[in-house]
């Protein structure tokens, strides 16, 4: 039977930054090690420059940029990429940071709501989708939805779990 004396610290970072926007949460993560790849969903990335004076290696720091018209897909696809990657060894990045989780989580919401109700666009279904709910010219999101954006953020988890590098995840 396994001792947790016998057990070592990992050799890597796994956080989560929580605080008021703009208190420097993605400045902070950007001061790990690097290479770093930022995950950019709030469409905040120029708040590094805030920290440019104290932040090291600028130059080895790339992102990544999630607008809410970038489907869910894309994310997926390069996390997958990424654990190929890792899996054959290779070390693309030492640190990965997600900013932020309450947008992601939005994001993934409206993919949801794309896949189950349709696009919507001026009020009115332009792709005829299941189950179409508008109020006020709103698409509103049902127990469907939420089951879906749950799952991607599981999946969201499972990736970060496995690679061997500092995991970043501000909220």
């Amino acid at each position: 039977m396994p001792k947790a004396s016998d057990l070592k610290p990992e050799d890597r970072f796994f956080g989560l930054f929580v605080s008021t926007s703009g208190d420097g949460k993605s400045c902070a993560g950007a001061t790990f090690p690097k290479k770093l790849k930022i995950f950019d969903h709030d469409l905040r990335i120029r708040g590094l420059l805030g920290g440019k004076s104290f932040i090291d290696k600028f130059d080895e720091i790339e992102y990544e940029s999630y607008p809410p018209s970038r489907p869910l897909t894309e994310f997926f696809d390069t996390l997958n990429m990424l654990e190929i990657q890792y899996i054959q060894g290779k070390r693309p990045y030492e640190t990965l940071q997600f900013d932020s989780l309450t947008s992601q989580s939005r994001f993934f919401l409206s993919d949801a709501m794309d896949l189950t109700q349709g696009r919507v666009i001026g009020g009115k279904s332009v792709i005829v989708g299941g189950q179409n709910k508008i109020i006020g010219g709103i698409r509103v999101s049902g127990p469907a939805d939420h089951n879906i954006k749950d799952q991607a953020i599981y999946r969201m988890f499972d990736f970060l779990r496995s690679f061997p590098c500092n995991i970043i995840v501000t909220a």
